[in-house]
């Protein structure tokens, strides 16, 4: 948070007191955009700064699952759904596959799976083009946990936004998508070029 500050406030101030040659001290246009953009950037840092630190650590660690007549911890409701949206996207799904959608190592996914299976949410397979390789589904009560855990969001973020106007979610919703799908293009491009090109490797 604090090197967002220290990144944004230097260029933010050079933009603030520069004035174009007309001599009657007014901004220059391009400048006072460059400004205007600014600012909002570093809103938008802080914002979803705070917002990553709501999902790091939700007010709740777990959450009901009415269907089940049980709580769910959150990591397993991440784990569900993650086998879910990659049941739609590739097939079969394995730990690796898991692993790399929700950007935990390895290690821990396969310890997570482990007591998914001992909740009866998760059943493992083989995979039958490649023996060594073990495939996940969801099973029964895993549905529910997904179904019960996206019933439990909308109804959040409807209390969240009871007073916003239909218009307004519309424009947030589209706003966000366009910029998931930005960052979902341009992100190797921006990781190349903070490290100057330099790969993982080096």
């Amino acid at each position: 948070m604090y090197a967002s500050r220290i990144y944004f406030s230097i260029p933010y101030t050079r933009c603030v007191t520069h004035t174009n040659n007309s001599g009657d001290g007014s901004v220059d246009a391009e400048v006072a955009g460059e400004v205007v953009r600014r600012k909002a950037l570093l809103r938008l840092d802080h914002t979803f700064f705070s917002i990553r630190r709501l999902m790091v650590k939700p007010p709740t660690s777990s959450i009901p699952i009415p269907s089940l007549g049980r709580t769910v911890d959150m990591a397993k409701l991440i784990g569900c759904e993650a086998i879910e949206q990659l049941a739609d996207e590739t097939a079969p799904v394995t730990v690796k596959d898991v692993a790399a959608y929700t950007g935990l190592e390895q290690s821990t996914v396969s310890r997570l799976l482990t007591d998914l299976e001992a909740d009866g949410f998760v059943r493992r397979g083989t995979d039958p083009d490649d023996g060594r390789r073990t495939t996940l589904t969801l099973t029964e009560d895993g549905k529910q946990v997904v179904v019960g855990s996206v019933a439990m969001r909308h109804a959040f973020l409807r209390t969240m936004t009871d007073d916003w106007t239909p218009e307004d979610l519309e424009t947030l919703s589209l706003l966000l998508e366009r910029f998931a799908h930005t960052i979902h293009d341009r992100k190797q491009d921006w990781h190349h070029d903070f490290h100057g090109g330099a790969t993982d490797a080096e």
